[in-house]
């Protein structure tokens, strides 16, 4: 499910390899893109993969572009199986969150049931 810290060959030449901690975070991050979710689910994925990889001793410009990196190359549209975020297959696809104007009329249509986004507006 991970292919570790996606980094391209050419880019190889000027950026070291990661650390084993590194490694983790980038494979931590991965699964999270394998299962998808909404906006919300995503942009907190990729927070916490720059949080990770500083914690891990990765210095935060480094960290920064490899946060920029998941933000732009790893955007739904672009769909790259094992790269865009919820690649792990047609069970796990991306669901962008109703506007919070929507919100109210679906949880009228859904009963007053919490769903998995609807927690996250409160």
């Amino acid at each position: 499910m991970s292919d570790g810290c996606s980094v391209p060959e050419l880019l190889r030449l000027v950026v070291p390899q990661e650390t084993p901690s590194e490694c983790h975070v980038c494979e931590s991050h991965d699964e999270a893109y394998y299962y998808g979710g909404g906006r919300v689910l995503r942009r907190e994925a990729d927070a916490a993969f720059h949080r990770g990889l500083i914690t891990a001793g990765m210095p935060g410009h480094k960290a920064w572009i490899y946060w920029l990196a998941v933000r732009i190359g790893g955007a739904p549209w672009y769909r790259v199986e094992g790269v865009s975020w919820a690649f792990g297959g047609r069970h796990f696809k991306y669901t962008p969150e109703p506007a919070l104007s929507d919100l109210e009329g679906s949880q009228a249509e859904l009963g007053g049931r919490q769903t998995e986004n609807s927690q996250e507006y409160g």
